[in-house]
């Protein structure tokens, strides 16, 4: 464990040992906020590690810890009439080589403009689409460790020296214009329904939309368009969250055998109270595109990628347990080889408090190749490990 890593990692342990205390025990740790006038801001912490011990095709066996750091600082305003306007951002501070980077190694993830009102919100800059912030999906015990959208991993690739799944990170938000600069909004919800739309020009992350244009490289990518439908319900003991996205871009240069890019997702999750402190959930999420592995500037002209995930957790008290299955496929285009990936992650986690969540499980990945080998000579490869998961976040 390297010193940056025990620094991120070692509050983390120090509060697992309230771990068999009761939840309603322990303090919970506020956001610190500050008031000037009539705007306030405070600032959040997401502090994650990863102690993990596992196997990988090839003879590799490896345990280590992996770690990430991320501050989220808020800044807002509330008018007599209701509305609110503000500013909210995302800022990696740190992370390792198999954790914490969604956005291709950003430091500033999101900085936006927003404003609540009514008739919707509206939100400016460095943002999540709405085809990925608004869609619903099977549920998970643990996020940032699910192979769904995974933002903790435990697998190397030895040739590259990063994440394994870097190939074909499987992921059922439709995450076409990223966090990349845009314009959004997001309607009011009418009889359980919300839509939502996302405009990004350019693949570029800056504040604001429209200042800059990006680098003039084949196949990029502008005129984003990007929309959800969303559905909440209750029903007696159960509820309901249901939704559908899609997303449509324009190739500013292609090259031969390459388009425009498209992408089509959808998801539901229904949760059955079984008493006051229960609860089960059960879900599923698919996404298409054409563009290969989802790299929006590798759009081809035949052939698609596909990723469905399902997965069912039980709630209890402070307890949760679940298992998510996922497998995904990307279809051989030109230069590279169809790619073919699933897996397994039961896991068991306890909520320490609203503050911490500890998180034991274990997860299974394998790999196929429709041509070449991968770096342990053959074209299918194995991985599994054993993780434990502690993610604090105020």
């Amino acid at each position: 464990m390297g010193l940056r890593q025990a620094i991120v990692f070692l509050p983390l342990l120090v509060s697992a040992g309230v771990l068999p205390a009761r939840a309603d025990t322990v303090d919970v740790i506020a956001k610190p906020q500050v008031s000037l006038g009539n705007w306030n801001a405070n600032l959040g912490t997401n502090l994650s590690g990863a102690a993990f011990a596992g196997h990988q095709g090839g003879g590799i066996g490896q345990a280590g810890v992996q770690a990430f750091a991320v501050f989220t600082p808020s800044l807002w305003r509330i008018f007599s009439s209701g509305w609110e306007v503000g500013a909210k951002g995302s800022i990696l501070a740190w992370h390792d080589r198999y954790s914490g980077d969604n956005y291709g190694n950003d430091v500033f993830e999101l900085a936006y403009l927003y404003v609540q009102s009514p008739y919707g919100r509206i939100e400016i800059g460095q943002q999540n689409g709405v085809a990925y912030s608004q869609a619903a999906g099977a549920p998970l015990v643990d996020g940032p460790a699910a192979i769904n959208d995974a933002n903790v991993t435990f697998f190397k690739d030895p040739v590259t020296g990063g994440a394994f799944i870097g190939i074909f990170n499987l992921r059922t938000g439709v995450f076409t214009s990223a966090n990349q600069a845009k314009v959004s909004y997001i309607s009011p919800r009418f009889d359980g329904l919300q839509l939502s739309g996302s405009f990004t020009p350019y693949q570029t992350k800056a504040v604001l939309p429209w200042t800059m244009t990006g680098h003039h490289m084949p196949n990029r990518v502008k005129n984003i368009t990007e929309g959800n439908l969303n559905y909440t319900a209750q029903f007696d003991a159960w509820s309901l969250q249901a939704s559908t996205s899609f997303a449509a871009a324009q190739n500013a240069a292609p090259t031969a055998g390459h388009g425009d890019v498209w992408g089509w997702g959808a998801g539901v999750e229904a949760d059955y109270a079984l008493d006051d402190a229960g609860k089960l959930s059960l879900g599923a999420a698919y996404r298409i595109s054409n563009a290969y592995t989802f790299d929006v500037q590798q759009a081809f002209t035949s052939g698609t990628t596909g990723n469905f995930d399902i997965g069912a957790t039980w709630t209890r008290g402070d307890w949760i347990a679940g298992v998510e299955y996922e497998t995904g496929k990307a279809d051989a285009v030109p230069g590279s080889p169809g790619l073919r990936e699933w897996g397994w992650n039961p896991s068991i986690a306890y909520n320490v408090n609203a503050n911490l969540q500890m998180t034991l499980g274990w997860q299974y990945l394998r790999f196929s190749r429709s041509a070449g080998v991968f770096y342990n000579g053959r074209s299918e490869i194995g991985m599994n490990a054993a993780y434990l998961h502690a993610n604090f976040q105020i």
